[in-house]
């Protein structure tokens, strides 16, 4: 069993997950009403930068084929950060892999 900062991966960890993905992105939104573009693409793309690792803290997978999140996060937030993108910079390339 691989545990993830002390809670055993599981249904309840997926749950948890799942909490945490829309905290994230209402947090983002908090940013962006603010006007703080950069701090809420931050704040989305660390769903991307999270990785699961094992009890000695070795990462279990790369940022490839991580799959900590469950997909339908993954994608609801590369679409949100492909339109942040495309509003927001002129960085359509970005988008782009976001969209990818």
């Amino acid at each position: 069993t691989h545990t993830m900062s002390g809670v055993i991966r599981s249904d309840t960890s997926h749950n948890l997950l799942t909490q945490a993905a829309h905290a994230l992105w209402s947090l983002a939104e908090e940013l962006l009403n603010r006007n703080q573009i950069k701090d809420a693409i931050l704040c989305l793309e660390s769903i991307y930068q999270y990785k699961v690792e094992d009890e000695s803290g070795d990462a279990m997978c790369d940022d490839s084929d991580n799959d900590s999140f469950p997909v339908t996060i993954k994608v609801k937030t590369a679409i949100r950060l492909a339109e942040l993108y495309i509003n927001y910079t002129d960085n359509i390339d970005h988008a782009k892999q976001h969209l990818d």
